[in-house]
């Protein structure tokens, strides 16, 4: 390649002594002087240029060029002489542009773990934030091996909260607590007594769901010429329906689910000329959703699946075939209890009224809601005229 431009150097230099070593002035047009000009400049740089890389090997290897990579890097590392903190670039602008540059000197607090970023308009105002009660970081105090860190500051908000517990005893009280608990269970009376005392059967699985049906009967009474008929209250009934599953959790008796299942089912039937349906009662929990209740199983129906037959016992040392017989390993069943009662009913008998007594929405008035102007009914409000 040199040799290729010291050739190419010298044809123009050859060039120049034909043409009688006339300057590019003499040579020049100057019928067009803008032309003229530009053409002269252009020569005489092409020249300068021409005669600099061959001399100095091109600007990609050359001495100037290793000298301006060696200040890119001495900016890089940083120092007085650029005016950075070591290894961290400057940053003057609010906006979060931390690749400007600019000349700053570090923010540190007295006592911060957090010691911050060079000076910029923006990581001052982050390290007035940090000195805020609210956001400052636990820092450790004391030595290695006696660290321990500042307590961040307790949270006042303004509604009411609950503290959480943080000691290790009060840990270990309510996991206490949690072990002792008596699981909830849903517990199905027989209230007709036998021989053997009042029977019972436990759900297996507590139902997802639970629907209540309350229908009630009126009578319409159309009398002649009144634009409503009036209304006479004949009854209602109360039914529950829910839906429940049994499984086989006793290997040594495989017709635990067919059996539940048809317990539940005689207690929706007579027995026999003996007795009647038997008036059951539902113990949910400790809620006490149903203690006061009485009902009787109109609906008991179920459906069975997961038949077993034979079978290899892995359970012993010495395995041994099991004939299965085809009993159903899990079932799911649908139960419809309706509300009995010997009396009629009060209201007290539906709901507790002691139950309700601080409960956010419900009260009583003084007087008639009409007569009351903090209510929501205004007669010059309303859309119905006042009967007259």
């Amino acid at each position: 390649m040199a040799s290729l431009k010291s050739n190419t150097y010298e044809l123009r230099e050859q060039l120049y002594d034909r043409q009688g070593n006339k300057s590019r002035l003499q040579s020049a047009n100057w019928k067009n002087p803008v032309n003229a000009i530009g053409t002269t400049v252009t020569g005489v740089f092409s020249d300068l240029s021409q005669s600099f890389i061959e001399k100095n090997g091109g600007l990609t290897s050359g001495d100037i060029n290793k000298v301006w990579r060696l200040k890119i890097l001495a900016d890089r590392l940083g120092g007085p002489a650029t005016g950075r903190v070591l290894g961290l670039s400057r940053d003057d602008a609010a906006t979060g542009k931390s690749n400007i540059p600019n000349k700053g000197k570090l923010v540190r607090g007295k006592g911060d773990l957090y010691r911050g970023q060079p000076t910029t308009k923006l990581n001052e105002l982050e390290h007035k934030r940090v000195q805020d009660k609210n956001f400052k970081i636990p820092r450790p105090i004391g030595g290695e091996e006696g660290d321990h860190y500042e307590s961040l500051p307790i949270d006042q908000p303004d509604t009411k909260t609950f503290k959480v517990s943080r000691t290790s005893k009060d840990r270990k009280d309510v996991s206490q607590q949690a072990s002792n608990h008596r699981r909830n269970e849903i517990i199905i009376f027989n209230m007709n007594s036998t021989d053997n005392g009042y029977q019972y059967i436990t759900l297996q699985n507590r139902p997802p769901e639970l629907e209540f049906q309350g229908e009630t009967a009126w009578a319409t009474i159309k009398s002649f010429g009144r634009n409503v008929p009036m209304y006479h209250f004949t009854g209602a009934e109360d039914k529950i329906q829910l839906q429940i599953s049994w499984f086989c959790n006793d290997p040594e008796r495989p017709w635990e689910v067919i059996q539940k299942c048809r317990l539940l089912e005689a207690w929706s039937k007579a027995d026999g000329y003996y007795a009647g349906p038997p008036i059951l009662q539902i113990d949910w929990g400790g809620s006490g959703l149903f203690s006061n209740a009485l009902f009787i199983l109109t609906s008991a129906n179920y459906i069975l699946k997961n038949f077993r037959d034979g079978y290899i016992d892995r359970r012993l040392e010495k395995p041994e075939w099991v004939d299965g017989k085809l009993y159903p390993m899990a079932a799911t069943q649908e139960l419809v209890f309706n509300r009995v009662s010997g009396t009629n009913l009060l209201h007290s008998s539906i709901y507790d009224p002691s139950k309700l007594e601080g409960l956010s929405g419900v009260g009583y008035l003084s007087a008639a809601p009409n007569d009351i102007k903090q209510t929501n009914v205004q007669d010059e409000n309303s859309l119905w005229q006042s009967e007259s």
